[in-house]
């Protein structure tokens, strides 16, 4: 098990030792100089990706080993601006990322190269592909959800309402199918359909903000 931290550290554990100053097994200690907020294993667990405050999206590459070369450094990369997320791909080396400057990236793990989706007026605060993988759906400050099409980078469409969609900035977001499910800060939670942009909502309101 692997775990980051505002010391600015990723700790491997041994879980099945119960004293917790024998359990320990390494730390990956390069290229970390802020906290760890993301730390992710892609869809087959081949790849790993470490990043947080300050710090540049890392990948390594998971390989045999019981100590720190088990994990061997492959690429760094950056998008300049503090991030909100970071989402892998369900079945392949592609990732996103994204927040404070209002663009979702994709980047290829492998290759380092990567893709920017422009179109939001305010910070994203989550996005994800579609579960079959063809779509990316972004939601954010500006009370819009945006599905692109990853290749063109095209936005085939933005879903908002004022009758039944947000009207406050969108916090979280869960896809199902061809539907997502999405909370803002005011805490309603509305259901739209990616396809046809349908929203049906509020379907139900916290007392705070959604948070997931």
């Amino acid at each position: 098990m692997l775990s980051g931290g505002g010391d600015d550290r990723v700790l491997a554990w041994d879980i099945g030792k119960a004293e917790k100053e024998k359990n320990t097994l390494f730390e990956i200690k390069e290229g970390f100089k802020d906290s760890i907020e993301y730390i992710k294993f892609n869809h087959d667990g081949k790849y790993l990706l470490i990043t947080g405050q300050g710090n540049p999206i890392r990948i390594y590459k998971v390989i045999d080993g019981d100590d720190e070369s088990q994990f061997e450094f492959k690429k760094e990369m950056e998008t300049g601006e503090d991030i909100n997320f970071i989402t892998w791909h369900q079945k392949s080396n592609f990732f996103l990322t994204g927040g404070k400057d209002m663009m979702v990236w994709m980047f290829n793990a492998l290759t380092g190269e990567f893709t920017t989706y422009t179109g939001h007026e305010d910070e994203i605060n989550n996005a994800e592909f579609t579960p079959a993988g063809k779509r990316i759906v972004s939601i954010s400050n500006d009370c819009t959800a945006k599905v692109w099409d990853p290749v063109s980078t095209k936005c085939l469409m933005t879903i908002k309402d004022e009758k039944s969609f947000h009207q406050h900035p969108i916090t979280a977001m869960f896809m199902i199918n061809e539907s997502m499910i999405s909370g803002d800060s005011e805490g309603y939670i509305y259901i739209s359909q990616i396809k046809t942009g349908e929203s049906v909502g509020p379907v139900t309101k916290h007392a705070e903000n959604v948070e997931c």
